[in-house]
């Protein structure tokens, strides 16, 4: 790949940026070190960051190390630089369930919020976001999940009515002049608990509901990278279900009845190991218990060897991992815009 000079420069302050939030305290030439960046290089980036205040003196720009002579200067990183929002909405039996987070440049909550509501549509959102970004001005990034299909941050479905069809990226964009990541429920989700167990192979998330009309859903992380597929339809497992003569309404009794409940799970596990083969699928919802991921898993291997089964394991954490996926994806979109596909 042929890089510009401001993709060069942008990835190397990526570089610098990743060591200074992984390592703490660092000289510049303990960053040239590490980054195998020139010293020179090192200084122009860490002057400009200085300047922006995204990095700032440890100590006051010293540090008192013993040794004679004047001690080298240290720099952190600013954790304040920026904040970022995490928000989604959901259905929650017959209200609407409105969650966010904000956090800091590290991923750290500094706020966390949950509400019920009767009803919700764009309106409402916006006015959370307004209020947010109004008492925290630090707001750089915002995100936000639906359980739908998203199409370049158009709701095309929904299962929340009110919002099919609104452009929540170009609204929140011209409204705040912030740019906004808008995604399914299960990107976010399953970007979240990659994130969280720091994983490097590839992962599918598989959400069985409990109750209502939502559908089994998943999420795909390949190479690090959300996968959407061409039309941003990947993931809806329930139509492969149908496809095979399980109509919706057979699928919702099949998650109501534990006796057919792991005949389904198994069904949609097979589903993905055979078409996108990840190295580990986490299932979530409808209280999945340990001894229906063993017998799912047997059920695996009667009809591949037990190679071609990926480790399979249970996460129920799903708003821990949601709010997760919302702010990581946001603080790399903005943070780590080459170095970190999404």
């Amino acid at each position: 790949m042929q890089w510009s000079t401001p993709e060069v420069k942008q990835l190397n302050k990526e570089l610098i940026r990743k060591e200074m939030q992984s390592s703490g305290e660092c000289t510049k030439a303990k960053i040239a070190r590490k980054t195998s960046l020139s010293i020179v290089t090192c200084n122009t980036l860490l002057n400009e960051m200085l300047e922006e205040k995204e990095i700032v003196p440890a100590d006051e720009g010293e540090i008192r190390s013993g040794r004679p002579g004047r001690p080298a200067s240290q720099y952190v990183y600013n954790v304040d630089y920026l904040h970022v929002l995490g928000i989604y909405v959901d259905t929650d039996a017959s209200d609407f369930k409105i969650e966010y987070v904000v956090a800091d440049a590290f991923g750290r909550e500094k706020l966390h919020e949950k509400k019920y509501e009767k009803s919700v549509d764009y309106e409402y959102i916006e006015a959370v976001i307004e209020k947010v970004t109004q008492e925290d001005p630090l707001v750089k990034g915002i995100s936000f999940g639906v359980p739908g299909v998203i199409d370049d941050g158009v709701v095309e479905d929904c299962e929340i009515e009110s919002l099919k069809g609104v452009d929540i990226k170009g609204r929140i964009k011209e409204k705040f002049a912030i740019e906004a990541e808008v995604r399914n429920d299960m990107d976010f989700i399953s970007y979240g608990i990659y994130s969280r167990e720091k994983l490097k192979g590839d992962l599918a998330t598989i959400f069985f509901p409990s109750e209502g009309n939502n559908c089994v859903g998943a999420g795909f992380i390949i190479d690090g990278k959300v996968i959407n597929g061409f039309s941003h339809y990947s993931g809806e497992l329930s139509y492969v279900a149908e496809a095979f003569g399980l109509s919706r309404q057979r699928q919702e009794e099949m998650m109501r009845d534990r006796s057919e409940f792991c005949s389904l799970v198994f069904k949609m596990v097979m589903t993905v190991i055979g078409t996108v083969d990840p190295e580990k699928i986490v299932l979530m919802g409808n209280n999945i218990s340990s001894e229906e991921r063993i017998k799912v898993w047997t059920m695996c291997r009667d009809v591949v060897s037990e190679k071609h089964i990926p480790d399979i394991s249970i996460d129920n954490n799903v708003e821990v991992n949601y709010l997760k996926g919302l702010v990581r994806i946001s603080l790399n979109k903005l943070q780590f815009p080459i170095s970190v596909a999404l």
